[in-house]
């Protein structure tokens, strides 16, 4: 009938308190997100996670952070990233101009309301003359509601009109490259442009400073031929 007995503590431990903090929302096409959980030295994971970083790419997820603390003991947290989509964009088809057209706006771009750039363009217009001859890649951009933005390109291509000889700058049109030199309103540094073709190099340039491009040189001008 004897009895003895002994005591020992047992001590449980807290888990750590963990945070992921807040990431999001953010465009698929965004740079990857540097994650920042608390406390610090734990451990990301979850789809579209490398190391301590996120992938948008990966398209909306959970993420998770755990962390263990000096007692050995672990706690974790989780944390949805939103990734929106980029706006389905959609271009007008490809088209040409001549250079003596007047300034026009541009339209066609959806959904509407979004941004028109490149060379020539300005406020939404697109301006032959100011673009030069050849053909221009123009930009168009959108963002919708999410700030995510996309784009789309399509091309306008500007001509001389056919069979003349055009004074870009003026916009008038002549019978013959030394009519179009010797018109009083050609001035210094106008560009002759003229339909494709060979020509004799004789021309009477020496009195105005002219350039018709590309690059065929009769005299002190350069040729710009039909594109």
């Amino acid at each position: 009938g004897c009895t003895n007995s002994a005591q020992t503590t047992i001590t449980v431990n807290p888990l750590p308190s963990v945070s992921t903090g807040t990431y999001g929302p953010v465009c698929i096409d965004a740079a990857d997100i540097v994650l920042g959980g608390t406390p610090s030295g734990g451990i990301w994971s979850g789809v579209g996670v490398s190391g301590g970083s996120f992938d948008p790419s990966a398209g909306t997820q959970i993420v998770t952070y755990s962390y263990t603390d000096v007692n050995g003991c672990t706690n974790s947290a989780s944390t949805t990233i939103t990734v929106n989509p980029l706006p389905s964009v959609n271009c007008p088809s490809s088209f040409s101009v001549l250079i003596t057209d007047p300034s026009f706006t541009l339209v066609g771009g959806l959904p509407a309301m979004g941004t028109y750039s490149g060379t020539g363009v300005s406020g939404g217009m697109f301006d032959p003359a100011a673009a030069g001859l050849g053909t221009h890649t123009i930009t168009y951009s959108y963002t919708n509601g999410n700030v995510c933005t996309n784009s789309c390109t399509f091309t306008i291509t500007v001509n001389a009109p056919s069979g003349n000889v055009l004074n870009v700058q003026t916009g008038e049109t002549f019978a013959t490259i030394q009519a179009a030199i010797d018109d009083a309103q050609t001035l210094d540094n106008h560009t002759i442009a003229i339909p494709t073709g060979s020509y004799a190099g004789g021309m009477n340039a020496t009195a105005k400073d002219l350039k018709f491009a590309p690059g065929n040189s009769p005299g002190c001008v350069n040729i710009v031929g039909d594109m």
